[in-house]
């Protein structure tokens, strides 16, 4: 991986993001793995040890099985999730630089596209019934992860403008057309009921999760229910 100093980091350029907000099992994201291969994951906020910066597929697991388990004992606290999921997932080390902050300190920064993973969270508005997606605070529900991807990147050194998800030699356009393609098949999209007013929203919801979502804690104290 390539390293830089703080003064010579290369500028990430993207825009025109695609969200995804979906909640999963585990059993789920063993399945996503076995289609597109051993994950890669980086994280993407916070300085550490180079050698801490690398999510294993076990220690990810691991901390999905603890998030799941709090989902339903509730509250998420999102200071301890956060950083756990703040992650760059991608098919190569390549697409990702590392910032040295001296003391063999680094973070990482975007050298190219990469799938963007957080923590998501949505609120409910009692005063207009609409759901936002990705606002954090403690008036606010847990719902997964979101997975983001950009349309349009600038090269940093030609400036040309490419777009993402048509050239086929952007960096990790497969992996999210792939990611894209498993979660149509093995999710479903959401509806929220409150008081008898039945909403979808762009939220996912894979099968499995279904089966256990009425204990979902946040859910249950805004008297929200998945249709």
């Amino acid at each position: 991986m390539l390293h830089f100093t703080p003064a010579n980091t290369p500028k990430y350029m993207a825009s025109k993001w695609i969200h995804l907000p979906f909640l999963v099992d585990v059993e789920d994201f063993q399945d996503l793995f076995l289609h597109v291969g051993t994950p890669l994951f980086l994280r993407s906020s916070g300085i550490y040890e180079e050698k801490e910066l690398f999510l294993s597929q076990e220690q990810f697991i691991n901390y999905w099985q603890q998030y799941l388990y709090d989902v339903k004992s509730g509250p998420i606290l999102d200071s301890k999730y956060k950083p756990l999921f703040s992650l760059f997932w991608s098919s190569t080390p390549e697409t990702v630089g590392l910032i040295d902050l001296g003391e063999g300190r680094v973070c990482a920064t975007q050298l190219a596209p990469n799938i963007v993973l957080q923590l998501h969270r949505f609120q409910y508005s009692v005063t207009d019934g609409q759901y936002r997606r990705q606002v954090f605070g403690p008036d606010t529900v847990s719902w997964g992860l979101q997975a983001s991807f950009p349309m349009l990147v600038q090269d940093p050194k030609t400036r040309v403008i490419r777009k993402a998800l048509l050239d086929h030699d952007c960096e990790n356009r497969a992996l999210w057309m792939q990611f894209q393609k498993w979660l149509k098949a093995r999710t479903l999209p959401v509806s929220f009921e409150v008081g008898g007013a039945r909403q979808t929203v762009p939220f996912r919801i894979s099968p499995s999760a279904l089966k256990w979502i009425d204990q979902h804690h946040e859910l249950k104290m805004k008297g929200i229910t998945v249709a």
